[in-house]
């Protein structure tokens, strides 16, 4: 208890134990990187097969690509004032429901610049997530874990762009590159919306918001 008799949410975590509803929040938000890391790297391994689909050269895809990691930009640098403003729940389950049904969309897409712009809103969400999730790894994780925790958390991206190869490898020869975004798409709108259901949002969060004591 603070001087005054209040509560000390920051202190409480800090020093406490790593009990269960914090094991079960550094879980869910290491796999929302690893559905971030999955979707991010969904396109380098889809274009060969587009290129030979639509008889286009690398080099054209060169907008798709820069404009996913300009959406990235965005989300990463807009992903702290918008957690700050509306939790860290909602941010993380709204970034992975962005790029989900955007990864869907470019499965539907029919010439290079649509991809472009799908992308571009699919970056958004990527880059949105891993900041509002590693937050939230941080708020939830006592002070003498916490290190490891987002160090490990951060390490599940690559890990999601490793699953992303594997699964490039067994449904692009088979059912073709617009059934491999709709399935990454399909997983990340579907992790989403469990998140809804389970994510709980940051303490420290809710304690600098009077309403929601």
């Amino acid at each position: 208890m603070a001087a005054g008799g209040n509560f000390d949410v920051t202190r409480a975590i800090d020093d406490g134990n790593f009990g269960r509803l914090q094991k079960i929040t550094y879980v869910l938000a290491a796999l929302a990187i690893i559905v971030d890391g999955f979707d991010g790297q969904m396109i380098g391994f889809a274009i060969p097969l587009i290129m030979k689909e639509w008889g286009v050269t690398r080099a054209a895809f060169s907008i798709a690509v820069a404009s996913g990691l300009a959406g990235m930009a965005f989300g990463s640098l807009s992903a702290g004032v918008l957690a700050d403003k509306f939790g860290r729940k909602p941010v993380l389950i709204t970034s992975i429901f962005l790029f989900g049904i955007s990864t869907m969309l470019i499965g539907q897409a029919g010439d290079v610049t649509t991809i472009a712009i799908i992308r571009f809103f699919a970056g958004l969400g990527i880059g949105a997530a891993l900041p509002a999730a590693t937050t939230l790894t941080a708020e939830y994780i006592p002070l003498r874990f916490r290190t490891m925790a987002v160090t490990t958390a951060i390490v599940c991206y690559p890990a999601g762009g490793m699953l992303a190869g594997l699964a490039a490898a067994q449904i692009l020869p088979v059912h073709g590159w617009r059934s491999f975004f709709f399935f990454g798409g399909a997983v990340a709108v579907a992790y989403a919306a469990f998140l809804l259901l389970t994510l709980r949002e940051s303490p420290k969060f809710l304690a600098r918001q009077a309403s929601r004591w």
